[in-house]
């Protein structure tokens, strides 16, 4: 996997994720939201990104869905980082919220790729801390006791350490203070080349 393989993999992945979730919100036919939902689990290993949603759906559903479905916006990759581990090659999509305002892109999910048999998959989902929002620091100026410094709090998929990254593509630089905060702490664990 290269960063240009990441890269590819993430403007596609962004994409069908908010097909995905259109159609989780809007579609009537249950076999047409499942062949939807089976074509989506391409991207996905061990996670599950997109959610379900109940058998008990009646008009009231997708009524809410309708008044849902615009505050939603397809996802913006911030931050593509390629790390060295175990003797392969993992990528970390640093990704903005489906629900945040496009035009102010904040740093709130970490996705983990791994190329299993021959196929880029997320294998892993990581939430920024919302109790420090990544600074590690409380409000009060205590050290987060929530995220214990990791800035990001594992939510499902395969857990483990990565090391530093040794390559860093920033798509885009977050406007949002406490975010540029967390992007100078990944750009800074960039293993340095000799």
């Amino acid at each position: 996997m290269t960063l240009d393989d990441l890269k590819a993999f993430a403007e596609e992945f962004v994409v069908a994720e908010y097909e995905a979730i259109v159609q989780k919100l809007m579609e009537r036919d249950e076999r047409k939201y499942k062949r939807g939902r089976r074509k989506f689990g391409r991207y996905e290993y061990g996670v599950d990104l997109v959610g379900g949603r109940g058998w008990d759906l009646d008009e009231s559903y997708f009524e809410c869905s309708q008044r849902q479905l615009p505050q939603y916006k397809p996802r913006k990759i911030l931050v593509l980082t390629l790390h060295k581990w175990k003797g392969e090659r993992i990528g970390v999509m640093w990704v903005s919220s489906t629900s945040h305002k496009e035009d102010d892109p904040r740093l709130f999910h970490q996705l983990r790729v791994k190329n299993i048999e021959g196929r880029l998959r997320v294998i892993s989902l990581y939430v920024i801390c919302v109790t420090c929002f990544g600074t590690t620091v409380r409000g009060d100026g205590k050290p987060c006791e929530d995220c214990r410094g990791a800035r990001w709090v594992f939510r499902e998929g395969e857990r483990f350490r990565l090391p530093a990254p040794d390559q860093i593509e920033v798509l885009h630089t977050p406007t949002d203070p406490k975010n540029r905060l967390v992007l100078e702490h990944i750009q800074s664990t960039v293993k340095r080349k000799r």
